[in-house]
């Protein structure tokens, strides 16, 4: 009896073991994209860059996860570095494909390759919003893109 007793507190102890650690780890994922964002919003990118990319690193199912991709990228895209902006927008629609933001973040990718001048690629991009994502808002604005496309040629 006593034996059974002690086996159904220990199995108590790592259930709650288990609460806590969950209950870290969500804190500790919220202080680190915290910190990244606090570096964002005071426009200080150097430094949210670094912070951002060890993020997605770390946490590879964390709760922020868009929105680091989405940060990251947007800074590499205000300045300029349209290659590594298409890096990550990419990475974030394969991993997000399902979402508004995920399929933003495939368009976002279309008007990267129209700014290097890869009209192919970013007309590609934009059909395939258009063809498989229609539900998404995303969908008019890939079609916009392929008009404005057609009347410049």
């Amino acid at each position: 009896m006593n034996k059974i007793i002690l086996f159904i507190l220990l199995l108590f102890s790592l259930g709650l073991n288990a609460g806590a650690d969950s209950a870290f780890e969500k804190a500790s994922d919220d202080m680190r994209f915290d910190n990244a964002y606090q570096f964002y919003r005071l426009e200080q990118y150097d430094k949210a860059l670094v912070l951002l990319q060890e993020y997605l690193e770390v946490y590879e199912d964390g709760s922020h996860r868009e929105t680091a991709f989405d940060y990251l990228a947007g800074i590499y895209f205000m300045r300029y570095d349209y290659r590594k902006a298409l890096k990550i927008y990419l990475a974030h629609f394969e991993e997000f494909s399902d979402t508004e933001e995920g399929v933003r973040a495939y368009y976002n990718a279309g008007i990267c390759y129209r700014k290097m001048g890869m009209k192919a690629d970013a007309e590609k991009v934009f059909t395939t919003i258009i063809s498989e994502y229609s539900a998404f808002q995303s969908a008019s604005d890939a079609r916009m893109q392929l008009d404005v496309q057609n009347i410049i040629k």
